[in-house]
């Protein structure tokens, strides 16, 4: 039955031929929204392996190495492995001696698309947001580096003493 049908079910064959139509059109909609969202989320998970990967040079002594796969962070015999998990942002991180662990990095909603390092163990699973806090305990733990202090010196920091800096006591 095509479009010159005109018997009596006429206006039904038009009404469902109007909702397939309509259907196949939300169904190509959420398609484009889906392939959309991979791409964000893919380009998000790029820019976060670049950041990692100038945190890395930017310590100085991490050896940094970037493959197809992921990226690399080395501090002597120890290597934390970051590699892209998945069609979107999820990110499988590798932690020495850490076999039984479930280690991932992904955006979270909830935060506003802030990156979150989760960390599953049997049943029980930990989140962190991954900047700074999280990003601290990987390197301090996957690397063995030194935990840094909590603010670090500053030249613009330090000034000499100022006259108004001394507090008169009254004895």
């Amino acid at each position: 039955m095509s479009d010159g049908y005109k018997g009596r079910g006429s206006r039904l064959a038009a009404r469902f031929r109007s909702a397939v139509s309509r259907k196949g059109a939300e169904e190509r909609a959420d398609e484009q929204r889906r392939d959309e969202q991979l791409a964000l989320g893919r380009a998000a998970r790029e820019e976060l392996l670049q950041d990692l990967k100038e945190v890395g040079d930017a310590i100085g002594v991490v050896k940094v190495r970037a493959d197809e796969a992921g990226l690399s962070l080395a501090n002597g015999d120890l290597e934390l492995r970051f590699e892209r998990l998945g069609e979107a942002d999820r990110v499988r991180v590798h932690l020495p001696g850490r076999g039984k662990e479930d280690n991932q990095l992904y955006r979270q909603a909830e935060l506003g698309g802030q990156w979150v390092w989760s960390r599953i163990r049997g049943k029980r699973e930990t989140r962190v947001k991954l900047f700074d806090a999280g990003l601290e305990e990987l390197l301090v733990h996957g690397l063995g580096l030194p935990r840094p202090e909590e603010h670090p010196p500053d030249a613009t920091d330090e000034r000499p003493p100022q006259a108004s800096d001394r507090r008169t006591r009254k004895l």
